[in-house]
Order: structure tokens, then C-alpha cells, then sequence
């Protein structure tokens, strides 16, 4: 007998959204993830786009499209939160269900705190303002303020404390710095102080 081979291929069927989407590694720029193919039409997939957003600010998101179940996103800013969705794509250009996952990138240092000045200060107290670092400044987690008697460094250590942010009062520039204030109290009357503001780093030290 002869047969004649005639080959056909079935209709797709609407895609669900990908299995099992985690964060399997990270580092402070990059994050790796993976995923299984769709339980239902997992044979139609031929590809996923892969979007990734931070979850603390309003922007557009990153998009990649990928043919395998595994990802690795680039480019990303250290001690940020993100949202990352996966989308199975049709070869017939057909979205199917997305599957989302938030994961973190690792912490990284700031870099220091720059334009130390005194913005007020009174018989007991100082207040203190600075200029955030532009890298890695979504890095820092609180901050010490510190004045300490200039005739015997460093014996006395005052108060640390959170900072506050206010709009800079420096002649505008093509975009203003972010500052913070901090106020250093119980100081002593009619005495030189020596101040200092400094963040906490990776190592459980101190970047002055």
C-alpha cells in the first residue's frame, strides 16, 4: 500500500500562566529566575516575555522575551524590590495568563554623605544638614548625626538619629539634590563641637 503523508496541526488553545515563577538568585544587579511551561496549551508556547518593574516607584516596565523557562534580569539597582511578571506567548502571537513574583536585589553601600553644613543651632543642640549621595542612596537605612567636644575627640558620641528630607535652599540647578536634616541635642553651653553624619555599610560599619 502507499500512503501519502499529509501532515496537520491542531488549533491552538488559550495558554494559563506559567507554573511554579521564583526568584532563584540574586545579587545587587542582577536577579535569576525560573518557571514551568503552562498546564494547559504548553505545546502552543513559543515564547515568554519576561517584564520586570521596582515596586517603590511609578515606572514603565522592562521587557524581554525568552524561549526557555529560566531568566536572568541585568541592569537592575542594588536594594530594590521587584515585581516580575512572565507571560506565555502563541506562535500565533496569542498572551496568554501571566504569573508574577516580587524578589530583591542584595544591598550595596552609598556612597558617603557630601555638604556638611549647620543649618541652625542653639545653646544645647545642633542641626545638621546634608546632601544624599545620587549612588545607591535607596541603599541607605537610617543615619547617625554625631558632635563630639573638639578638645577631647572621640570620648563623647551624642545621639543618632533619622533623617527628615526638605527641598534644598541651594540656587536651582538642572535637577536639586535630596538633603536631610538631623538634630544633634543635650550639648553643652559655650563649647566647640566637632560634627559628623554617617551611614550604616554591608559589614555593620559606618560610612562617614
Amino acid at each position: 500500500y502507499d500512503y501519502e503523508e499529509n501532515q496537520v496541526t491542531t488549533d491552538e488553545e488559550g495558554l494559563s500562566a506559567p507554573r511554579l515563577l521564583k526568584s532563584t538568585g540574586s545579587s545587587t544587579n542582577t536577579l535569576d529566575l525560573t518557571w514551568y511551561a503552562p498546564s494547559t496549551g504548553e505545546y502552543c508556547v513559543k515564547e515568554y516575555q519576561v517584564c520586570s518593574s521596582t515596586t517603590a516607584r511609578s515606572t514603565d516596565p522592562t521587557c524581554k522575551t525568552e524561549k526557555t523557562t529560566n531568566t536572568t534580569l541585568g541592569g537592575l539597582l542594588p536594594c530594590m524590590e521587584y515585581r516580575v511578571t512572565v507571560t506565555p506567548v502563541s506562535a500565533g502571537g496569542v498572551s496568554g495568563l501571566n504569573a508574577f513574583v516580587t524578589a530583591v536585589t542584595e544591598d550595596a553601600d552609598p556612597e558617603r554623605p557630601e555638604g556638611l553644613k549647620v543649618e541652625d543651632r542653639g545653646y544645647d543642640y545642633i542641626s545638621l544638614e546634608w546632601v544624599k549621595p545620587e549612588t545607591n542612596k535607596q541603599c541607605i537605612k537610617g543615619v547617625g548625626a554625631k558632635c563630639v567636644e573638639s578638645s577631647f575627640l572621640p570620648q563623647t558620641t551624642i545621639a543618632s538619629t533619622k533623617p527628615t528630607t526638605s527641598s534644598s535652599t541651594d540656587p536651582p540647578q538642572a535637577e536639586k539634590a535630596e538633603t536631610s536634616l538631623s538634630m544633634v541635642s543635650n550639648l553643652a553651653a559655650c563649647t566647640v563641637y566637632t560634627c559628623w553624619v554617617e551611614y550604616p555599610d554591608t559589614n555593620a560599619g559606618w560610612i562617614q
